[in-house]
């Protein structure tokens, strides 16, 4: 379910302080029930890895997938993760060594078209750079009485004259189609790996 941003805010987590002044976009919660005692944040990205992730959404969101990639090779917006340089506009140069020793992966490895910020136990930080915008995905997991709770939250720095517009068109498509179906396919791995 979406979130109020002010909920997320309270949290103490890295991140606020990491991006602070970034546009926070849009925040959802994954309620995950069961799971037993002592999961992290680790055990949800296990679950995904070495999926064919996209097989696993609904049409809807695989054709809004193919047509963003599709219009990305037509208008050029992606560079491919293989060739991509560390742009001198990342917030990797704000990676600082204590948070590079604590993370549990190399800050700056590529994993999938996000490089990593961060990746701590139960909070990870990745960051995409293309000719529409400059965003950040955050997962943050903490316990609950039922289970367990993970955070999805988006930030966004418009990087063109027209990223607002882009983003204000795709708006309804991540509310309505995207995240819902990310979060109802994150709950269903989770309950067939712990329900």
């Amino acid at each position: 379910m979406r979130i109020h941003s002010s909920i997320f805010s309270e949290k103490s987590l890295v991140v606020h302080q990491f991006l602070e002044g970034v546009p926070l976009l849009d925040v959802w919660q994954i309620d995950l029930n069961n799971g037993g005692e002592g999961r992290s944040l680790h055990d949800l990205f296990d679950l995904v890895k070495g999926r064919d992730d996209v097989r696993a959404l609904s049409p809807a969101v695989r054709f809004l997938f193919w047509l963003r990639e599709a219009m990305g090779k037509v208008f050029r917006w992606d560079d491919s993760p293989e060739n991509q340089q560390i742009s001198p506009t990342s917030y990797i140069h704000k990676v600082d060594d204590d948070l590079s020793a604590q993370s549990l992966a190399d800050p700056g490895t590529l994993a999938g078209p996000f490089r990593v910020m961060y990746q701590l136990e139960n909070e990870a930080l990745g960051e995409i750079i293309n000719a529409t915008i400059h965003a950040f995905a955050h997962l943050s997991f903490e316990s609950t009485p039922h289970g367990y709770r993970a955070f999805l939250a988006v930030y966004a720095i418009y990087t063109k004259w027209w990223s607002k517009y882009y983003m204000a068109l795709i708006a309804p498509f991540r509310a309505w189609f995207v995240y819902p179906n990310l979060v109802r396919t994150t709950q269903r791995l989770w309950q067939e790996a712990y329900g």
